[in-house]
């Protein structure tokens, strides 16, 4: 895997997990993706897709997560 670096206690790797607001064909929810370094991203490199998550909901606290609003939601809008 490229883009391993050494730090004072070890070897690191730094990942990017995706996650998705519906469950593919497949089960999956998200993904796990190795990050590229900021040169390399700028490059138009992007890291290995290291696996998936499964799952059947996106937890509600998730980056890029949009609950879904109902209609009775929007009738209940004092204006």
């Amino acid at each position: 895997m490229e883009w391993v670096y050494t730090g004072a206690k070890g070897r690191y790797l730094n990942f990017t997990i995706f996650i998705r607001d519906h469950v593919d064909q497949y089960g999956n929810s998200g993904f796990v993706s190795q990050s590229a370094s900021k040169e390399a991203y700028q490059a138009g490199q992007r890291g290995e897709i290291c696996g998936n998550i499964k799952g059947t909901n996106p937890p509600p606290n998730a980056v890029g997560h949009k609950p879904k609003t109902t209609q009775d939601d929007e009738e209940d809008v004092p204006f």
